[in-house]
């Protein structure tokens, strides 16, 4: 029997452990944070060819996990990887030669760039994004929700965006709305950058086959399979052995820092922090993003240099 009176304990039961699970799916969604979170009411992220044509230029080829492969050797954007022939005798280091498009000068510029946002704690991330980046003028600013800012600062102070440039039109970016793509169009003009979209996971696609270069802006989408947040980085640089990095802001234990962090090892596969980012052990609470594709704005060979920006 259940029980007499007003009082059933079958029901109590019942109610108390629905309680509790209710309880632990709150909990849950309290503690996903991230640049952009990716809520019930936003569009599904990219998993199969682009509707949106203005994404990807008819004249540059769309590489995918399997098509990566066939890409022509002479792909808008890349230059020869080999160091400059120097004679034996020569007593100078030669100048390498950089991957992408940009000048050895512009990476080197680049590089050092980025450096400056870094910040190891939360309290040094908000002096950050408040103080240096200021997207949006007010003590509202926060370093969980300014990852496209980050991006476009370090492109605009190396001088590979416009002094002027509307970081905060980078604020929560979606290159699904037209709003975004009218930012995208004028920072990123199809005359002089690549586009790119590539509905493969981060952790499927083969980037030896197509690998990232520094001065790539890259738009990371969750995914349909427990991403919980979408996100901007840039290529900072890529080292001698292929390994592409970035300065962006990531969600620790601690509260969110700005690190420069290795996104892929092309000679050990599983390594890097787009692996991470997809390692639900690690990541499962602290946020993931990748599983859905990225999309890819490369700058295009002569890389206009703008002036640096004082103040920042």
């Amino acid at each position: 029997m259940r029980g007499f009176g007003f009082f059933d304990p079958w029901i109590f039961k019942k109610n108390f452990f629905r309680s509790i699970i209710l309880c632990e799916l709150f909990l849950l969604g309290l503690s996903i944070s991230a640049c952009q979170s990716a809520a019930a009411g936003m569009p599904p992220a990219v998993t199969s060819t682009p509707t949106a044509t203005s994404l990807q230029p008819s004249s540059t080829p769309l590489p995918t996990g399997t098509e990566a492969a066939a890409l022509p050797s002479a792909t808008p954007g890349f230059m020869a990887t080999a160091s400059p022939t120097v004679p034996a005798t020569a007593t100078h280091t030669a100048t390498p030669t950089p991957r992408g498009a940009l000048t050895w000068d512009q990476e080197q510029r680049l590089y050092e760039t980025s450096l400056t946002f870094l910040a190891d704690n939360p309290e040094d991330a908000t002096l950050v994004v408040r103080d240096q980046i200021d997207y949006l003028q007010s003590e509202a600013e926060d370093p969980s929700l300014a990852c496209g800012p980050i991006a476009a600062a370090i492109l605009r102070d190396a001088g590979l965006l416009p002094p002027d440039t509307d970081v905060h039109g980078f604020w929560l970016l979606d290159p699904r709305l037209r709003t975004s793509q009218i930012v995208l169009e004028t920072y990123f003009p199809k005359e002089r950058y690549a586009w790119y979209q590539i509905p493969t996971s981060t952790i499927q696609f083969d980037f030896n086959a197509f690998p990232l270069l520094a001065g790539d802006f890259l738009y990371l989408y969750a995914g349909n399979y427990g991403g919980t947040f979408e996100h901007m980085i840039v290529v900072t640089r890529v080292d001698e052995t292929g390994r592409a990095y970035t300065v962006t802001n990531l969600h620790t234990e601690e509260g969110f820092v700005i690190r420069e962090l290795m996104l892929y090892d092309p000679a050990q596969p599983g390594v890097g922090q787009f692996y991470d980012w997809l390692n639900r052990e690690l990541n499962s609470w602290l946020g993931m993003t990748g599983d859905g594709g990225f999309d890819l704005w490369r700058p295009l060979a002569p890389v206009q240099d703008y002036a640096v920006p004082t103040g920042h």
